[in-house]
Formats: structure tokens, sequence, C-alpha cells
């Protein structure tokens, strides 16, 4: 694959993209806004569609 991330990178990205859906999943109720945690798990869950999203657009561009 030209310039994307290898297919062990990418089951690793999908793999932690999905332990994050699995925490926000299971996160406790109510959640504040100001709450932190909760928070961080959403930037991390969204960098890694990104990557995941930036680098099946570079596959498809380099097929």
């Amino acid at each position: 694959m030209y310039g994307g991330k290898s297919t062990m990178e990418h089951q690793e990205i999908a793999a932690q993209l999905e332990t994050i859906y699995e925490q926000i999943k299971k996160y406790p109720t109510p959640i504040a806004g100001c709450d932190e945690q909760f928070n961080f798990l959403l930037l991390e869950r969204d960098r890694l569609r990104n990557l995941l999203a930036t680098d099946q657009q570079q596959s498809v561009t380099a097929d």
C-alpha cells in the first residue's frame, strides 16, 4: 500500500477504536459536559476514525 498503513496497523487502529466504542457505551451516566475522561474518549474516537478514513482514501487513490 503506497503511503497508507499496513494491514496490521489498520487492524490495530480498528481494535483501539472498538475498545473506545465499548468504553463510551459502558460509561456511567449522567455525563457532565465537563467530564474530562469522557471528552478524552470522544476525542480519541474521532482521531482514530479520522486515521482510518484517511488511510482508506489513500488506498483508493493508490489503486
